[in-house]
């Protein structure tokens, strides 16, 4: 069994949440003043106009995790749809709904406050239930209530279609390969869960070849055929629909990846320092899902007590971090993993039928 916990990745995936952080600025600025105006731009300018392809990188290391971890266990029976799904539903869920009742009882009073919600439409019934019930990844109500949490709808749509290719058999490098290389010519930025679909499966593809290439035989021949040929489509497909811009496109299709299969071939090397940020991957899914609540909690008690925030202030941007990430540890530490613990106690007491290899597979993982 591969070791759960690459502190790598895990520091990456947890330095991507921090860049969704710093792109969300924006949000205090609703007149869409010029980033040059956004504490320390000199210094940070980066995740200020970047920092939302942290997203895509959260989707190709989800990928890259399932692949490595569950592929096997999953096509060999020792994990069951059942378990798999309790496993994602325990780790996901309860801090997902936390944070959605939170927007929606706090966005009452902004409206209150200030005659408008803050940044994302939260004044519907019908997208909050949609919201709970995780069916939005094909709509444009993904965007609503605690807008990043659209990431989390998609991620729980790549597990399904995940955990089916896995069960048949299917997770493997040239059936990801061929999905990657269709995947560009789907893209539609109007659809949140085909945004997903190639940033995952890419990094399905690094799994594949770090599997391959770390076997005796080393990488198959068919890696050869197959990767040349998926980013031979990828780059006709850019050519022929060139969403996003050259620079997105090298990112999530060549330096995500790469990036990936570096920190891994690499990880003994890393691990000195790299162990000492594997607190930054326990909190990337609590910072991901609370910077936009504590962001509206700040608005809306700013406009409550006439409070006036310099949001252009690096005081206010390194204030503002320390909140967040001292509540992402204590959201961690006392709520999402005990909470975790204890549906997958009463879960899979009920279901009797999850191998104890399944607990052994159930560490957390992101994003987006």
């Amino acid at each position: 069994m591969h070791q759960t916990r690459l502190t790598s990745i895990d520091a990456l995936r947890g330095l991507a949440s921090l860049a969704v952080v710093f792109w969300h600025w924006q949000h205090f600025f609703p007149t869409a003043a010029p980033t040059e105006q956004f504490p320390l731009f000199w210094l940070l300018w980066p995740l200020y106009q970047h920092g939302w392809w942290g997203v895509e990188l959260f989707f190709s290391i989800s990928g890259f995790i399932f692949f490595r971890l569950y592929a096997e266990p999953v096509a060999h029976g020792d994990v069951s749809s059942l378990s798999f799904a309790v496993l994602r539903f325990s780790r996901l869920y309860p801090l997902y709904f936390a944070t959605m009742v939170s927007v929606a009882v706090t966005q009452v009073a902004t409206r209150a406050l200030t005659g408008s919600d803050f940044v994302f439409p939260s004044d519907s019934a019908a997208q909050f239930v949609q919201q709970l019930l995780l069916t939005t990844a094909w709509s444009g109500h993904s965007y609503t209530f605690n807008g990043p949490a659209w990431s989390v709808v998609v991620e729980v749509m790549l597990y399904g279609i995940f955990f089916g290719l896995a069960k048949l058999k299917l997770a493997r490098l040239p059936v990801v390969a061929a999905i990657c290389a269709l995947a560009p010519f789907l893209l539609n930025p109007d659809a949140p869960l085909v945004r997903g679909v190639l940033s995952f499966f890419l990094g399905g593809v690094c799994a594949e070849v770090l599997r391959h290439a770390q076997s005796r035989s080393g990488l198959p021949y068919a890696a050869w055929i197959y990767l040349p040929a998926t980013v031979l489509c990828m780059i006709v497909a850019r050519l022929m629909w060139p969403h996003g811009t050259l620079a997105e496109f090298i990112a999530f299709t060549f330096a995500f990846p790469g990036l990936i299969i570096a920190l891994v071939i690499y990880e003994d090397v890393l691990h000195p320092v790299t162990s000492r940020l594997e607190w930054l991957g326990n909190i990337s899914y609590s910072s991901y899902l609370l910077h936009f609540p504590l962001q509206l909690a700040l608005v809306t008690m700013a406009a409550w007590q006439g409070w006036q925030i310099d949001y252009r202030s690096p005081v206010t941007l390194l204030t503002f971090l320390i909140v967040l990430i001292t509540l992402s540890l204590w959201s961690f530490a006392w709520f999402e993993r005990p909470a975790m613990n204890a549906l997958r106690r009463r879960l899979m007491a009920r279901a009797s039928c999850v191998p104890q290899s399944a607990a052994a597979l159930a560490a957390p993982t992101r994003s987006r």
